[in-house]
Order: structure tokens, then C-alpha cells, then sequence
């Protein structure tokens, strides 16, 4: 009989511990939740970032081609002094804008790459993180399990002993 009351309070510490781990890996899947929805907003966050770098980067083409246009024209504008002079000032001030733009393009270019590798990060870290969550899921169903067929036994004994 003693050994039956042993075999009970033994039963009953591992419900209770199974219980807690339960606690644990519940608070864990909550917590790999909120990550994965934090992760979510910061991917959205990098692709919009990426698509407004990708319509300046457009823009910046598109006044690139203007200017070229301009430049191949010698289109001088408004003449004040000799045509030859209005026509080279405008052309040098026509390169200079041409150069300003094409630095900007240029880094507007870098910046969507970088913004593109952080989103690339940010999905790998989101789709690592599904698959961690997914385990954990795995891992409660298993526990909470445990759990009931350690009450069923519990419940089998104390009919027994009753």
C-alpha cells in the first residue's frame, strides 16, 4: 500500500511538473508570437523603404534623361550675353546638374540595395523564426498530452485506491 501512495505522489509531482514546463513553453510560443509579429512590421517597413527608393532612383533616370536631352540640344535658354558664351555656360551648368544627379542616382541605387540585403535578412530571421514557433507548437501539443495521460493515470489510481 505504501508503495501506492508513493507511486501516487510521484504521478502527481510530474503532472505538476509537466504543468510547469507546459506554463513555460506556452509563455515562449507568446513570446516567439509577438517576435515573429515585431519581424513582420519591420520586413513591411524595408519593402515599403525599397519601393520608395526604387521610384526616387526612377525619378532621378528620368531627370537624367532630360538632362542629356538638354545638354545634346545645347538648348541655352535665355540669351543675355554672346550665344556662344550663354550656349557654354548653360552646357557646363547643364553637366553640373547632370553630375549632381547622377551621384544622387548613384547612392539613391546603393541605399535600395542595402534596404533590399535588410529585407532579405529580416525574411531569413522571420522564416527561422516560423520555424521555431512551429516547433514550439509541436512542443506544447506534446506536453499538454503528457499531461492529460498523466491525469488519467492519476485518476486510474485514485479509483484504484478509493
Amino acid at each position: 500500500r505504501q508503495g501506492r501512495g508513493q507511486e501516487n505522489f510521484d504521478a502527481e509531482a510530474s503532472a505538476e511538473t509537466v504543468q510547469q514546463q507546459l506554463g513555460a513553453l506556452q509563455a515562449s510560443l507568446i513570446d516567439m508570437t509577438n517576435q515573429l509579429e515585431e519581424a513582420d512590421e519591420e520586413a513591411d517597413q524595408a519593402r515599403g523603404e525599397a519601393e520608395e527608393a526604387e521610384e526616387e532612383v526612377e525619378l532621378l533616370r528620368n531627370e537624367i534623361a532630360v538632362l542629356r536631352v538638354r545638354q545634346n540640344n545645347g538648348n541655352p535658354g535665355q540669351a543675355s550675353g554672346s550665344p556662344q558664351e550663354e550656349v557654354r555656360k548653360t552646357a557646363a551648368a547643364l553637366s553640373e546638374e547632370l553630375r549632381s544627379i547622377m551621384i544622387k542616382a548613384k547612392a539613391s541605387e546603393e541605399q535600395l540595395r542595402g534596404l533590399r540585403g535588410e529585407l532579405a535578412t529580416l525574411e531569413d530571421e522571420l522564416e527561422a523564426q516560423e520555424r521555431q514557433r512551429g516547433v514550439l507548437e509541436v512542443e506544447v501539443q506534446e506536453e499538454q498530452l503528457r499531461t492529460q495521460q498523466l491525469q488519467a493515470c492519476l485518476s486510474d489510481h485514485q479509483v484504484v485506491m478509493g
